[in-house]
């Protein structure tokens, strides 16, 4: 499941560097998220086997590696918060985990996933917004 990822993207909405981004771009990023919580909150290693697959793969399509790539090049503890409590706020898909996630885990998730990963290619630059 995607809950996380889900629950991500409507957290990362909230900030206008990201708003221009397709919802997908951006759950894309949330999977990542997602499976770094896996990782460390649950102790799951494929976790992080899953996430240097994926990000192969997004090199290849060409889709979002990163929270830099959807904007947030400079991931600001003001960003940070607003995203964490949008996401954990009561009724988010973040609470259809099979297991709890604190604000401090998403923060740390978070900021594991601010800056493009060694195993994946950047995607390509957009400087006004997604391409038609």
């Amino acid at each position: 499941r995607t809950a996380a990822a889900h629950a991500v993207h409507n957290g990362l909405t909230q900030l206008a560097p990201c708003r221009p981004w397709l919802h997908g771009e951006k759950v894309a990023v949330g999977i990542l998220v997602q499976l770094r919580l896996e990782e460390v909150v649950m102790g799951q290693p494929l976790a992080a086997v899953a996430r240097d697959q994926l990000l192969r793969v997004y090199g290849k399509l060409g889709l979002p590696t990163s929270l830099a790539e959807l904007g947030l090049r400079q991931l600001d503890a003001h960003q940070l918060e607003v995203v964490c409590r949008f996401t954990c706020r009561e009724g988010s898909d973040l609470h259809h985990l099979p297991f709890a996630v604190t604000p401090t885990q998403l923060e740390e998730a978070l900021r594991f996933c601010a800056q493009p990963q060694p195993a994946a290619q950047p995607v390509r630059s957009r400087s006004v917004g997604p391409a038609p």
